[in-house]
């Protein structure tokens, strides 16, 4: 288990205390207690924002935040106002759905489960079925807790490692279905992974796709000159994050055992050193 894995396994614990205790105090509506669990954790910075290697100054919400922040888009720098907000895989995944069927949305390594509550909070189709798959314990606790408010989301909770070939946990009796599998910055904290873990998934769902939006953009273009891809590279391995992703993909490409449909290299950078690249892939049929 890499570094980073383990730094985030301690802290889960801590987090569902922080979660009960706001369900505690009388709490049984999802989105407002998402939303109190997240104001508890974003903790404003004291310090300036570095960027370019540049102190960066913002005058201060009422709260201390800073008013506007740097957000990558496609590799550049922007500004973006601070209340500007969401999850960039639900927000792409309903749009996906508008033009595709799917009889299952399962997100591997899920965390908490923000990407699968902001999902269903889109529009998700009921007949749809949801499923998140965690590592840790106490992070699929807080999954099945925010299920369980109001309205009540039916969510199957289940528990997965990205580096070991095992997906049985996963209640979908039907593997012929088509499932959208998709990991969201999940493969970045599970270290060096291997195919192994891909090809028992394709072998257990034959009509599967996958999305992946990762900080992969160091291993798409390993010579880039771009600071912020070579800042990326530097953050990734010195926390023992994932190197071998892109490498994996292209290899199984490469022997025919997938097709990539498409590779959005440093679409988005809410964090400038850790910029998300969305790649698709489904077995070859």
């Amino acid at each position: 288990m890499s570094q980073s894995n383990l730094f985030y396994e301690d802290a889960w614990p801590r987090r569902l205390d922080l979660l009960k205790w706001i369900v505690d105090g009388g709490e049984t509506d999802r989105t407002r207690v998402i939303n109190l669990y997240q104001r508890e954790v974003a903790v404003p910075s004291e310090r300036p924002l570095v960027v370019n290697g540049h102190a960066f100054a913002s005058p201060r919400t009422p709260g201390g935040h800073s008013m506007v922040n740097p957000i990558g888009v496609l590799g550049q720098m922007f500004m973006s106002p601070f209340h500007l907000k969401g999850s960039l895989a639900a927000a792409w995944i309903g749009d996906m759905l508008a033009g595709e069927d799917f009889d299952h949305v399962c997100e591997l390594g899920a965390g908490w489960g923000p990407n699968l509550f902001a999902l269903h909070a889109e529009g998700l189709d009921p007949g749809i079925g949801l499923h998140g798959g965690e590592l840790v314990p106490a992070a699929r606790a807080m999954m099945n807790l925010l299920a369980a408010l109001s309205p009540p989301v039916p969510l199957d909770v289940f528990p997965v490692d990205l580096s070991a070939p095992d997906i049985s946990g996963l209640d979908i009796p039907d593997r012929s279905r088509r499932v959208l599998f998709f990991t969201a910055h999940a493969v970045e904290y599970a270290g060096d992974i291997g195919e192994a873990f891909f090809l028992h998934l394709m072998a257990e769902f034959p009509n599967m796709v996958m999305l992946h939006f990762e900080p992969i953009g160091f291993q798409i273009d390993p010579d880039s000159a771009n600071p912020f891809v070579r800042a990326q590279a530097e953050y990734i391995r010195d926390k023992g994050g994932n190197t071998d992703l892109f490498a994996v993909i292209e290899s199984l490409r490469k022997r025919r055992k997938i097709d990539v449909s498409y590779v959005h290299k440093d679409f988005v950078g809410v964090d400038l050193k850790n910029f998300t690249s969305i790649l698709r892939w489904e077995p070859r049929r």
